[in-house]
């Protein structure tokens, strides 16, 4: 029963996609959506009805299994975390054991990603060149791996674009609605990791004092808009009354309340590379002073962002690592670029992409220590690359070609 529902919302999918405008824009990006999802399709009926492909054995498996064990037991859980995505995963369970219909979830939310995707490239002014950010964020190697089964990595990432995309449209609009949008976007994507909830408490501050520079420019400020301040109170109230419960029971927001985050980050790191294997590497976090926790902060990061180096690679999958290094590399670079150049509102909205990308890299850094978990987290910021670099890399590149083919003219003696 499980296959069979697998298969219907294959179907329904297929038939959103067709009559989604956003896909039908172009005939060139409805065509590249169909592929993309056929090609996911293909990897979760593999895994369905073949065998693990990479990225769908281990902990996706895990999932899985709990999964079916939540559902046997007839209880319903809610918390932060693990248990959250393994009891949504136990709800489709109960329509039948499918490894298939698992997978074909995360394939679901990989084209609500690039729905969304795709909207957010019309506000950054991103139209003319939406066919080839979609090309390269579907057909990463790690999107595909780690975005087609069973794994919490698709919804983080809709959930995450979902959220600055409203954010972006409450920049643009100051319609408040957005803003609300925006926090219930980030509150999901928390929900999933206990990492993405110190994101999500990380960002918040951020996107509130970008979009309200001054008190004049609240749209808040007028007294036709008195419905406003009394939802914003009622929302402060909710707040204050539930957060204290959440920071008690999930230890890394417990630990940033106390101001004890450095010990647990360094605690939880040593745990990870307690584990061993080839592909991890030792960098500490090291608390004894701030100059050093920040010096140590930075080499993690780095690592995170650019590891494995050319002289670690070691096999093909480290091959594969190493090429998705330098493509970050390069989107990085042309990312910079972009906000260099821009001006007016979309210098600040192109800022505003790339701060969230540094806090997520930030966080994720802490608790990153191989390369598998490396692929894996990168992915969550990858689309933020792509709109911000892809656009100014493809103008180069076209140009670098220009002139590599432009005859020389002869100068004659």
């Amino acid at each position: 029963m499980g296959d069979l529902f697998g298969l219907i919302i294959v179907i329904f999918i297929a038939v959103y996609i067709y009559f989604s405008s956003a896909f039908r824009c172009e005939k060139r990006i409805l065509i590249l959506a169909f592929v993309l999802f056929a090609v996911r399709v293909g990897v979760a009926a593999w895994n369905g009805f073949v065998g693990p492909t990479l990225g769908a054995d281990s902990d996706a498996l895990d999932f899985y299994k709990a999964a079916i064990n939540l559902k046997n037991s007839g209880i319903i859980i809610f918390g932060f975390g693990t248990i959250n995505y393994i009891q949504f995963l136990s709800f489709f369970m109960r329509i039948g054991e499918s490894i298939f219909l698992a997978s074909l979830l995360s394939v679901v939310a990989f084209i609500f990603s690039a729905k969304q995707l795709l909207d957010i490239c019309d506000y950054c002014n991103r139209g003319p060149f939406k066919f080839h950010i979609l090309l390269a964020f579907g057909f990463l190697p790690s999107m595909i791996l780690f975005g087609s089964v069973m794994l919490r990595e698709a919804f983080q990432i809709l959930f995450f674009i979902s959220a600055i995309k409203f954010f972006v449209i409450f920049y643009i609009h100051k319609k408040l609605r957005y803003y609300f949008l925006g926090l219930l976007s980030l509150f999901l994507m928390g929900s999933l990791h206990e990492g993405l909830l110190v994101v999500a408490v990380l960002l918040i501050p951020f996107f509130t004092i970008f979009n309200y520079t001054k008190i004049g420019s609240w749209p808040l400020y007028s007294k036709s808009k008195l419905s406003s301040y009394f939802l914003l109170i009622g929302f402060a109230m909710v707040s204050l009354a539930v957060i204290p419960f959440i920071i008690r029971d999930i230890a890394i927001l417990n630990a940033l309340n106390t101001g004890d985050i450095n010990r647990y980050a360094s605690n939880y790191r040593e745990s990870l590379m307690g584990v061993g294997s080839r592909s991890t590497y030792f960098v500490s976090l090291d608390t004894s002073s701030l100059v050093s926790s920040a010096s140590s902060m930075i080499v993690m990061l780095i690592y995170y962002l650019f590891y494995p180096f050319p002289w670690k690679i070691a096999g093909f999958f480290d091959t594969v690592a190493f090429f998705e290094v330098v493509w970050r590399a390069i989107l990085i670079f042309f990312s910079i670029r972009a906000i260099s150049i821009a001006k007016g509102k979309l210098k600040n909205i192109y800022l505003l992409l790339f701060l969230a990308c540094i806090v997520m890299a930030s966080v994720w850094s802490l608790g990153t220590t191989n390369v598998g978990q490396s692929l894996r987290h990168n992915i969550l910021t990858y689309w933020i690359l792509l709109v911000l670099g892809i656009p100014n890399f493809i103008i180069y590149t076209r140009r670098s070609f220009k002139f590599a083919l432009k005859p020389k003219l002869s100068t004659g003696r």
